[in-house]
């Protein structure tokens, strides 16, 4: 079983084509939801199971609450 990945705008499009290429069932931010609030985004993967992808640190920290059911890497 693969991973359900959801990346946030912050990750490149070309970073989102080539997981689906490779045949992830990954999910982009900028392609589904674009201008989402961080809590859309977060009750997105929660909804859908998936793991978010993110550069970006702050929305884990500011939203713990809300987030610490869903899964996250920071790169």
């Amino acid at each position: 079983m693969l991973l359900k990945l959801l990346l946030d705008e912050n990750i490149g499009l070309k970073v989102y084509y080539e997981l689906e290429k490779l045949g992830f069932d990954v999910k982009s931010v900028y392609v589904a939801a674009r201008s989402a609030s961080d809590e859309e985004v977060i009750r997105l993967a929660k909804d859908e199971n998936r793991i978010i992808v993110t550069m970006t640190k702050i929305l884990v920290t500011l939203h713990y609450p809300i987030a610490r059911q869903a899964l996250y890497f920071y790169g």
